[in-house]
């Protein structure tokens, strides 16, 4: 499946591009995108653009992350943000709490009551990056 979206249509849908889209979009022009296939047993496809990517230069030297709980509504496509930011060209870690032993969290994982333990995990993610 490919389809072009407009700068309008990335903002509606409050996608993180609309912090970085000054210089990823100009005037009347649309990003071409297409659907990569699941990545794994559990996840769905996502969309990616079509190649060659746009990038986004200004988070280039930012870390990002990306953290997905295993049993948050978006752990079945967490994994296309990350894949779309990489492929902008931004460094980004998509941590999967369960794969560090972490269990049973939803989407307001500051919520639960083992949010001491993200909040430990995430402190460490911040400090090997240098940024405590």
């Amino acid at each position: 499946m490919q389809k072009s979206l407009s700068p309008h249509d990335l903002h509606r849908a409050g996608t993180p591009l609309r912090l970085a889209a000054q210089g990823f979009f100009w005037t009347g022009s649309f990003l071409a995108i297409e659907e990569r296939p699941a990545v794994r047993p559990g996840t769905i496809a996502c969309m990616i653009q079509r190649e060659p990517a746009r990038q986004l230069p200004h988070f280039r030297n930012i870390p990002v992350v990306v953290v997905t709980a295993e049993a948050s509504w978006m752990t079945t496509d967490n994994h296309g943000t990350v894949d779309f930011l990489r492929q902008a060209g931004v460094t980004v870690d998509h941590l999967r709490l369960e794969e560090h032993g972490i269990h049973g969290n939803g989407h307001a994982m500051m919520l639960e009551t083992n949010s001491d333990e993200i909040a430990a995990f995430l402190e460490n993610w911040i400090s090997a990056k240098g940024l405590s």
